[in-house]
């Protein structure tokens, strides 16, 4: 697709062939071909003998370099990993599954027209060139499934913030994954998790940052790099102090088996893929008894009714 062209159609004027074909340094018949292919990915075009061609309204196609300076200032506890703009692709949501299978997760996917874009249930979503906002967001969570239930909710419910702040207010949520405004679908959501494929990728990724810390990185510059748990990758892993029961089983008899300063090898629970470094152990300090506590007990009391 040709973005030099629609950057000289995005102001909502006639243009002429010639003009459209000096300006490009192409022929008329290049230019012709290429207003025939914008057509045919849903782009309104007016088309005048004499006068030339023109998109109504105009175009406002996004600005990557804009878009990544702007996330760049409002989002600052969890940076992205990847930013993708495309002007033209088979599927954000695919290219946020090839992303996440290379390690880029948080990411976010963005394109203006998509010749494959996926709705619910394996339905294809209609992509007009220019006409809509077609964005995956791909983020990693550390607990299972289960603890994502009505996260379809919650997206759209911060996508009705989002507009709101922007202006549009009236936005209604229609459950599970559609946004309406004055009885009309505005927006979808479509949530994904991963399964046995993402799992897999996920133990690489724990394998290959343990050949790292075998090669020297340090542990917290590891997690940083290779943690797909955005609050993992900013704290270098740190857990603080863990007590019996905090984690889940697998987790927790490893660290039972670990001796401190070493890197387990990779360990798979309901929240993921893990290596675990035992840091430090806290003496295990065995609570008193009633009886040894009594005498201290009865002090205090004798104390508090001699002051009252």
């Amino acid at each position: 697709m040709n973005a030099a062209l629609l950057d000289l159609l995005s102001d909502g004027q006639f243009h002429s062939g010639n003009e459209l074909a000096e300006s490009l340094n192409v022929s008329r018949t290049t230019i012709w071909k290429q207003i025939q292919r914008l057509e045919a990915r849903g782009l309104p075009l007016y088309s005048v003998r004499g006068r030339g061609y023109r998109v109504p309204g105009g175009l406002s196609l996004i600005d990557a370099d804009r878009l990544e300076r702007l996330i760049n200032e409002r989002v600052t506890s969890v940076p992205l990993k990847h930013l993708q703009v495309d002007l033209e692709t088979d599927s954000t949501n695919l290219n946020a599954q090839r992303a996440i299978a290379a390690g880029l997760s948080p990411g976010l996917f963005v394109a203006e027209y998509q010749t494959g874009g996926r709705g619910r249930r394996g339905r294809d979503w209609v992509s007009p060139l220019a006409a809509n906002l077609y964005f995956s967001l791909s983020w990693p969570f550390s607990r299972g499934v289960a603890a994502l239930e009505g996260l379809s909710l919650v997206v759209g419910l911060a996508i009705k913030a989002g507009l709101a702040s922007a202006g549009v207010e009236g936005v209604a949520l229609k459950w599970p994954n559609d946004l309406l405004l004055d009885n009309r679908k505005l927006a979808g959501v479509l949530i994904e998790v991963g399964g046995d494929r993402d799992l897999e990728a996920a133990k690489q990724r724990a394998a290959d940052a343990a050949a790292a810390i075998a090669g020297g990185l340090s542990f917290a510059d590891a997690a940083a790099e290779y943690s797909d748990d955005p609050g993992s990758a900013t704290s270098g892993g740190d857990l603080g102090v863990v007590s019996k029961g905090a984690l889940p089983e697998e987790m927790e008899t490893a660290i039972a088996a670990l001796e401190p300063g070493v890197v387990s090898e990779p360990v798979v629970s309901e929240a993921g893929v893990h290596l675990i470094k035992v840091t430090d152990v806290a003496e295990k300090r065995e609570a008193p008894t009633f009886e040894e506590l009594a005498g201290q007990i009865r002090a205090d009391l004798e104390q508090a009714r001699a002051e009252a």
